[in-house]
């Protein structure tokens, strides 16, 4: 998969959660859970304001529009990623690293995508625990992170496996 459709993916998301919490706001009770204990117990709770109910959805943008900003940025400083063979990377052309760079902004949209599904499930689970449907959160967010954590790690040791590859052929195209 390449950047666009996992960037396509965080947006359909993003108005997804956005949607969705605004539907349910006016269906919150006045004070709605903003903190659970490791038991998955509600543990702290705030009074019903937009910006209390909206706070995962900001924060959910705020963390997809920074890991696009950083794919981005990276253009120009590629020494800031942490990647094997670092000193080969960072000495080639722009034009020989730019399918590396690419993959590593794909990573990036992918961590988007996920951080922005865990949000989600968050906001739902809040408004379920809000609304009396469950009384706690046991298994739904520690299994939702427990996903994201996987599929973001299995996604990092392929990435990093396979841009070392890139890196030593496209030094080797360059250099002989």
């Amino acid at each position: 998969m390449t950047e666009k459709p996992l960037r396509l993916a965080t947006l359909g998301l993003l108005a997804a959660l956005y949607t969705g919490s605004a539907a349910a706001y006016p269906r919150l009770p006045e004070r709605i859970p903003i903190h659970f204990d490791f038991a998955g117990n509600p543990d702290a709770w705030a009074g019903t304001t937009l910006l209390s109910w909206f706070m995962l959805p900001l924060f959910a943008t705020g963390i997809a529009g920074f890991l696009f900003v950083i794919g981005r940025g990276s253009e120009y400083r590629p020494e800031l990623w942490s990647v094997p063979e670092k000193a080969r990377f960072v000495a080639l052309s722009v034009e020989a690293r730019a399918p590396i760079m690419a993959r590593l902004r794909t990573f990036l949209a992918l961590m988007a995508v996920m951080t922005t599904a865990l949000m989600g499930v968050m906001q739902v689970e809040l408004f379920l625990v809000a609304t009396g449907q469950i009384r706690s959160s046991r298994w739904l967010i520690p299994g939702a992170v427990a996903v994201m954590l996987t599929v973001i790690g299995v996604a990092a040791v392929r990435v990093n496996g396979r841009v070392a590859v890139e890196i030593r052929e496209a030094h080797q195209r360059l250099h002989g």
